[in-house]
């Protein structure tokens, strides 16, 4: 098992990174999984629903919820269909990409 000392330094890692998340989203109104779903989209720089459902940080979100974070996202204008659907066949495939002109995160 890990030392106490292990577990209050990544505590403190989780902390600022969440403090980074909520000042890059300040004046949106987001819920974590929505939060969540924007940095996941951020740091893959494009995504789909698919790839978000079965990414282990998302197992215990059902797939309406990250659906409807989705939905979220994008009535902020923060996530954006991306036209990356050429690449494949599968038109039902929509690719998300962070809007970038509409944060500084």
């Amino acid at each position: 098992m890990k030392s106490i000392k292990s577990f209050a330094s990544m505590w403190r890692k989780k902390e600022l990174a969440q403090r980074k998340i909520n000042d890059a989203l300040q004046g949106y109104n987001l819920t974590t999984t929505a939060k969540d779903i924007y940095v996941f989209t951020a740091a893959a720089h494009s995504t789909c629903i698919t790839n978000i459902v079965n990414h282990s940080h998302f197992a215990d979100k059902s797939l309406s919820t990250i659906k409807r974070a989705v939905q979220e996202l994008k009535g902020k204008k923060l996530l954006v269909e991306s036209d990356l659907n050429y690449l494949q066949d599968d038109k039902r495939v929509v690719w998300l990409t962070i809007n970038e002109h509409s944060t500084n995160a």
